[in-house]
């Protein structure tokens, strides 16, 4: 989306002077950018500027991987019970759909990377996209603006965990995931908060 900075002024009935002091305290934030002859363009979601930011002032914190892994146990039960209160079917189905993209990648993402025992930078970014994508659907359901603008940085900060599987075959391991995952979906399709 892009408007000129004259069309600006004479929409909003201000000088050209305010409408570009305007600009560049909305391009600071990363909000707008102003291209010169061309106008001035709403950047991409702020959201992501938001992210950033958190990141930064985590890892400058010193913030660890246990530390997100204790704040995501506190947090994402409250999620799920609030998306299980608020969601709406077509996002149920939207769930659903995200549930079963991530199912059938970390299937295949399981299945050609258990031999190796490790996962490759793809396969692990092929994982987290279909991971991030399912959360991102719980997260929406909530229909809280906060957690909506939680969810992009607090699913960054995300990755695959590596886990003793006991003894378990590739295909045990996968269908231990399926379990864990469906039983979440299953429990905001019920719309059982408790369940969630």
């Amino acid at each position: 989306m892009w408007a000129a900075k004259p069309e600006l002024a004479a929409q909003f009935g201000v000088s050209r002077a305010v409408v570009r002091d305007g600009t560049r305290m909305l391009a600071a934030r990363g909000l707008v950018e102003a291209q010169h002859g061309r106008g001035v363009f709403v950047t991409g979601s702020p959201v992501a500027a938001f992210g950033d930011a958190l990141l930064l002032a985590l890892r400058r914190a010193g913030a660890t991987a246990w530390d997100v892994e204790r704040f995501e146990q506190m947090v994402l039960p409250e999620v799920m019970a609030e998306a299980a209160r608020r969601a709406t079917d077509e996002e149920v189905a939207e769930i659903r759909r995200a549930a079963e993209t991530y199912h059938a990648t970390f299937a295949e993402v399981t299945g050609q990377s258990w031999d190796r025992g490790e996962l490759t930078p793809a396969e692990r970014e092929r994982v987290m996209a279909a991971f991030r994508d399912l959360y991102g659907a719980f997260f929406a359901a909530t229909h809280n603006a906060l957690w909506a603008l939680l969810a992009e940085p607090l699913l960054r900060l995300r990755a695959p965990r590596s886990w003793q599987t006991g003894g378990m075959t590739a295909a045990e391991f996968i269908a231990h995931e399926r379990r864990l995952i469906d039983a979440r979906v299953e429990a905001i399709t019920a719309r059982d908060p408790d369940r969630a």
